[in-house]
């Protein structure tokens, strides 16, 4: 369930019944990956480039920028920012996608997830789009029963992450991700190196990329890679 608490925004029906020319033209480039332009052709959108993820927007309250990590439970409020006044936001999840109309510069909605969002891993992306292509998306990952304490070395910052872990850099750039004992993974989408089943490295590939380390069916931890091709700039 989603409750929309902004005075302006409102969610189209099923049907899509766009009342404009810019909600369709929005909405035919729409992808997963992050439609927009390059700041190097404006002229020509880009279905097939990742673009950094830099919304602005808050869950409960607390800030976040581009991406969050945060325990799965009944309700969340959100706050979504961006830098410039949007014409259509959009949100999805492993089992719905919604459509709200005119949700301006602060766009407040609580989510509630349903049976299927809470009974498996379920991510959530945030879009906001307007006419002059100054698009933004966010990355939310849930943690659900992940364990296992990290420290990740991501584009220059080292921190600490428990269960999930998310780095988003340039694709091609060095990144490494270390834990207290020896572990295993699988991943299909990234090439890790290590000498000690410790210490991993690997160059980010482009676009999601998840890779599960874990000791047993029920020790496990997810690495969460955000490799952006490019990057959008204010006004165009």
């Amino acid at each position: 369930m989603v409750v929309v608490t902004s005075c302006n925004g409102h969610l189209h029906k099923s049907d899509l019944e766009m009342k404009s020319k810019l909600i369709y033209i929005l909405v035919s480039l729409l992808v997963v990956g992050g439609c927009a332009l390059s700041p190097t052709d404006f002229s020509n959108p880009n279905p097939e480039t990742f673009y950094q993820r830099k919304l602005q927007f808050e869950i409960d309250g607390k800030e976040h920028v581009g991406y969050a990590i945060v325990d799965l439970k009944g309700k969340y409020n959100f706050k979504v920012m961006p830098n410039n006044s949007a014409e259509l936001m959009r949100v999805i999840t492993c089992h719905r996608e919604m459509f709200f109309e005119d949700p301006g510069s602060k766009f407040k909605f609580q989510f509630i997830p349903t049976s299927l969002e809470l009974k498996e891993v379920c991510s959530m992306d945030l879009g906001s789009f307007d006419t002059k292509r100054q698009h933004e998306w966010a990355h939310i990952e849930f943690r659900l029963h992940e364990r296992i304490l990290v420290e990740t070395t991501c584009n220059g910052t080292t921190s600490k992450q428990f269960g999930v872990s998310v780095c988003q850099s340039k694709h091609g750039l060095l990144q490494q991700i270390t834990f207290p004992m020896k572990i295993k993974y699988k991943s299909n989408c990234a090439m890790l190196e290590t000498l000690d089943d410790q210490v991993f490295q690997y160059r980010a590939p482009k676009g999601f990329c998840q890779i599960v380390f874990y000791v047993s069916s029920d020790v496990y931890h997810r690495h969460i890679i955000m490799g952006y091709e490019d990057v959008i700039f204010g006004e165009l």
